[in-house]
């Protein structure tokens, strides 16, 4: 998906498992610690591709509490 959109915007939805499998991957941990990251319900998470290594700018942000 990254790659064929390259210097877009991409707004994916997803499940919350997918999202922590997702953040594992970018950050290098374990999926042996899955649950340590938190996602809440409609939890925004923000990711920068511009650059390397990709940067997470925002995390779990949520808005309806």
């Amino acid at each position: 998906m990254i790659n064929n959109h390259r210097g877009s915007q991409i707004f994916v939805v997803t499940h919350g498992g997918i999202n922590r499998v997702f953040l594992c991957s970018l950050l290098g941990v374990s999926l042996k610690n899955i649950f340590r990251i938190e996602q809440d319900f409609a939890s925004l998470n923000i990711v920068e591709f511009y650059n390397s290594p990709k940067v997470i700018k925002f995390m779990n942000g949520v808005f309806w509490r």
